[in-house]
């Protein structure tokens, strides 16, 4: 049964892909997971990022691309989309949490320019610079509710800052709620993959019953040959 068990070590790495580019930022084949569009004052704001439970980040590194934006909507998140992906191409300018250098832990949010946020320690926060805006745009490499912990991602001192509208990806949305949207489509393909691989070996069990060498005498069919 070696092709039983080749279709299912490859269902069971599908459903496990988590579905995150980690390709190197700058090279044009980042692209973004999450963005939120929010309306802001023009004070300092703070991106809050945790480990998970274990203490373990999803990658050493994350690239963002933040946008000054003018109409704070969600059709204005998305008019945003192709500029993103410019920033996305840029050459990253690398950040360190202000927990490790708090002279390197500035974001100011300009077209053309992208982010490198190393990721360590048991919290990293970043100084994110919005003065003279009234609204920002966030284009992430991962998805916000990955780096959940004790803090809002997005605060400005003790205030939590909401989006006005979020979205994945693969454009499921989320409407000012602040939940962040979930990508399933690997896991819900890896279980079609793995229902299909169950019947492909239910089909050989039946077909090596149905086909097993019978012994001398033995009934055909389970049927009960009369006396």
């Amino acid at each position: 049964m070696r092709t039983v068990t080749t279709l299912s070590l490859a269902a069971l790495t599908l459903a496990q892909h988590d579905g995150h580019d980690h390709a190197e930022a700058g090279s044009g084949a980042v692209t973004w997971e999450w963005a939120g569009i929010f309306a802001v004052d023009g004070h300092d704001l703070s991106l809050n990022l945790f480990p998970d439970s274990t203490g373990a980040w999803p990658d050493p590194t994350m690239t963002m691309v933040f946008l000054p934006t003018t109409t704070v909507t969600e059709a204005g998140m998305h008019g945003m989309e192709t500029e993103a992906e410019h920033g996305f191409e840029a050459t990253c300018t690398e950040v360190e949490p202000c927990e490790v250098d708090a002279n390197a832990c500035t974001i100011t949010p300009a077209e053309d320019a992208c982010f490198m946020l190393h990721l360590e320690g048991a919290a990293a926060t970043y100084t994110v610079r919005t003065a003279g805006m009234t609204g920002l745009t966030i284009f992430a490499q991962h998805g916000m509710g990955e780096f959940a912990g004790a803090t809002h991602y997005l605060t400005e001192g003790a205030e939590n800052i909401m989006p006005v509208a979020t979205m994945m990806g693969d454009d499921a949305h989320d409407h000012g709620g602040g939940a962040e949207a979930t990508n399933n489509t690997p896991v819900i393909i890896g279980v079609v993959i793995g229902c299909i691989v169950a019947a492909v070996a239910l089909i050989g069990v039946i077909g090596y019953v149905n086909n097993k060498p019978k012994a001398a005498g033995a009934p055909d069919n389970g049927v009960v040959a009369a006396a």
